[in-house]
Protein backbone atom coordinates (compact mmCIF):
# COMPACT_ATOMS: atom_id res chain seq x y z
CA UNK A 1 0.00 0.00 0.00
CA UNK A 2 1.28 3.43 -0.81
CA UNK A 3 0.15 6.82 0.42
CA UNK A 4 -1.37 7.56 3.80
CA UNK A 5 -4.15 5.67 5.53
CA UNK A 6 -7.48 7.37 6.10
CA UNK A 7 -8.17 8.90 9.49
CA UNK A 8 -10.58 6.86 11.62
CA UNK A 9 -14.15 8.10 11.84
CA UNK A 10 -16.26 8.58 14.98
CA UNK A 11 -16.16 5.49 17.20
CA UNK A 12 -13.43 3.85 15.09
CA UNK A 13 -9.75 3.07 15.55
CA UNK A 14 -7.08 2.62 12.87
CA UNK A 15 -4.81 -0.41 13.20
CA UNK A 16 -1.35 -0.56 11.67
CA UNK A 17 -0.96 -4.17 10.51
CA UNK A 18 2.26 -5.84 11.61
CA UNK A 19 1.79 -9.45 10.56
CA UNK A 20 -0.51 -11.58 8.39
CA UNK A 21 -0.69 -15.29 7.80
CA UNK A 22 -2.57 -18.17 6.23
CA UNK A 23 -4.56 -20.64 8.29
CA UNK A 24 -4.55 -24.44 8.01
CA UNK A 25 -7.74 -24.36 5.91
CA UNK A 26 -6.05 -22.16 3.32
CA UNK A 27 -2.99 -24.40 3.24
CA UNK A 28 -5.22 -27.47 2.75
CA UNK A 29 -6.86 -25.70 -0.20
CA UNK A 30 -3.48 -24.82 -1.64
CA UNK A 31 -1.99 -28.30 -1.36
CA UNK A 32 -5.19 -30.02 -2.52
CA UNK A 33 -5.97 -31.96 0.66
CA UNK A 34 -9.30 -30.14 1.12
CA UNK A 35 -11.90 -30.95 -1.55
CA UNK A 36 -12.85 -27.92 -3.63
CA UNK A 37 -16.55 -28.66 -3.24
CA UNK A 38 -16.25 -27.97 0.52
CA UNK A 39 -15.04 -24.41 -0.14
CA UNK A 40 -16.95 -21.20 -0.62
CA UNK A 41 -15.40 -18.88 -3.12
CA UNK A 42 -13.95 -16.31 -3.30
CA UNK A 43 -11.27 -17.25 -0.76
CA UNK A 44 -9.30 -14.44 0.87
CA UNK A 45 -5.93 -15.89 1.87
CA UNK A 46 -3.96 -14.20 4.61
CA UNK A 47 -7.07 -13.10 6.51
CA UNK A 48 -5.45 -13.67 9.92
CA UNK A 49 -3.58 -10.58 11.07
CA UNK A 50 -2.54 -8.49 14.04
CA UNK A 51 -1.21 -5.00 14.60
CA UNK A 52 -1.31 -1.99 16.90
CA UNK A 53 -3.80 0.85 17.24
CA UNK A 54 -2.08 3.89 15.75
CA UNK A 55 -4.98 6.39 15.69
CA UNK A 56 -8.47 6.78 17.10
CA UNK A 57 -11.57 8.69 16.13
CA UNK A 58 -13.85 10.73 18.37
CA UNK A 59 -15.61 8.49 20.92
CA UNK A 60 -13.53 5.42 20.05
CA UNK A 61 -13.41 2.47 22.46
CA UNK A 62 -11.00 2.88 25.36
CA UNK A 63 -7.83 1.78 23.55
CA UNK A 64 -4.93 4.11 23.26
CA UNK A 65 -2.11 4.17 20.74
CA UNK A 66 0.00 2.05 20.60
CA UNK A 67 -2.22 -0.62 22.23
CA UNK A 68 -2.16 -4.01 20.55
CA UNK A 69 -5.03 -5.14 18.40
CA UNK A 70 -6.52 -8.59 18.85
CA UNK A 71 -5.80 -10.91 15.94
CA UNK A 72 -8.51 -11.02 13.30
CA UNK A 73 -9.71 -14.27 11.81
Amino acid sequence: MTGSAAAPGPGEVRVAEHAAGCCAEELALYDGTKPRELCRYPVTPGHEWSGVVDAEGEGAPPRRPPDGSPPHC
